[in-house]
């Protein structure tokens, strides 16, 4: 009786399973709660592995549902887990670094003081880095000034060339390049008027030849701050009130269907793009997802090239998934991927280094 009552279980987590494949194939205009499904993958699958444990000991034919169903999927798993060692460059490199800094507003109490710590922690991580092409997200700072992170990255480390897709005598605001290369054409050629600041180029003139670098960052999910710390209650085996669960599900299904069309502009753009690129940024989206579908038809994910272990890139109370990302064209190969533990932001630094391939 037992073993038929975890096998009606394991069924039921294998359904789970094969809706985390199907809700990244269908827009999720089209089926708003299949979308849902892909922030359920890597649960699906650890429950799935630990079945297959339990039958290969105790029913062996039992195995063969769950572990069919894991197959089916095999190309999630490198989204996940990274398996390289990573290689040195052989000629001169591109070190590119995405990184979500939030308003440098990180953590809840939004003081003066606490600004300047996140502003001086966060130039610290670029000095450190060292990236020749940095692409920021919720960014805002005032030309010059005590806060002015823009002055330090011109002045002390070197990024003598920078674009800004809202840029006003005082401030540099939205999804900013700064490059220590110089940037010969700059722009926002995307359709997605309303969020103009969120989506940037630059043509940077590297000794290899010329790169394109998108900065771009997709539609957020809205979730409150009280929300967001219920959710994370979870993990100490706190449910959150239903008030919460349907506010916040409404606002991952409007989020997926708002994504959706920014990918599909995007995808379009890139499309046109004659140049080698690299589509750096926040896409608010995890590696199961339609979003990340539709990129991955037309561009590489950096990590599952160059990148090792668990990476997730959310630093805040919700689930880490990685949804910061480098995608990037043919003709580029990632060379090394690090995903930076640092805590003065909801997202982590992605700095993948790249190097031009050679025409055969």
């Amino acid at each position: 009786m037992l073993k038929r009552i975890l096998y009606i279980v394991n069924i039921l987590v294998v359904f789970v399973l094969l809706g985390t494949y199907l809700g990244a194939c269908i827009r999720p205009e089209a089926a708003p709660l299949l979308s849902l499904f892909n922030y359920l993958y890597p649960f699906a699958l650890i429950v799935n592995v630990l079945f297959c444990i339990l039958w290969l000991f105790w029913k062996w034919r039992f195995l063969i549902v769950p572990l069919g169903a894991m197959i089916l999927g095999a190309d999630y798993i490198p989204r996940m887990i990274g398996m390289n060692a990573g290689s040195d460059a052989e000629g001169e490199s591109l070190r590119v670094m995405t990184y979500n800094v939030g308003n440098f507003s990180y953590e809840s109490q939004n003081t003066n003081e606490l600004r300047k710590r996140n502003i001086d922690s966060i130039a610290e991580i670029i000095k450190v880095e060292n990236p020749d092409v940095l692409c920021l997200q919720e960014y805002s700072t005032p030309l010059r000034g005590q806060y002015s992170l823009h002055s330090y990255l011109k002045d002390k480390l070197g990024y003598s060339y920078h674009y800004s897709p809202w840029q006003t005598k005082s401030a540099v605001r939205g999804s900013t390049i700064y490059s220590k290369y110089p940037i010969m054409r700059s722009g926002c050629p995307f359709p997605m008027k309303e969020q103009y600041y969120s989506f940037a180029f630059a043509d940077i003139k590297h000794p290899s030849g010329t790169v394109r670098v998108y900065n771009v960052h997709l539609a957020s999910y809205g979730i409150l701050e009280e929300e967001k710390s219920e959710i994370g209650e979870l993990k100490k085996g706190n449910v959150p009130t239903k008030q919460t669960s349907l506010s916040v599900k409404d606002k991952l299904i409007e989020a997926n269907k708002l994504r959706s069309e920014e990918t599909r502009q995007l995808v379009e753009v890139l499309q046109q793009t004659n140049h080698k690129y690299i589509v750096a940024g926040d896409f608010n989206s995890t590696p199961y997802s339609y979003t990340y579908r539709e990129m991955t038809k037309l561009t590489k994910d950096s990590f599952r090239k160059a990148g090792r272990g668990l990476s997730g890139t959310y630093n805040g109370p919700l689930p880490s998934y990685r949804i910061d990302y480098l995608f990037y064209s043919e003709g580029l190969k990632p060379l090394n991927y690090l995903c930076g533990d640092y805590l003065f932001s909801d997202h982590k630094p992605v700095i993948v280094e790249f190097e031009f391939e050679k025409k055969k």
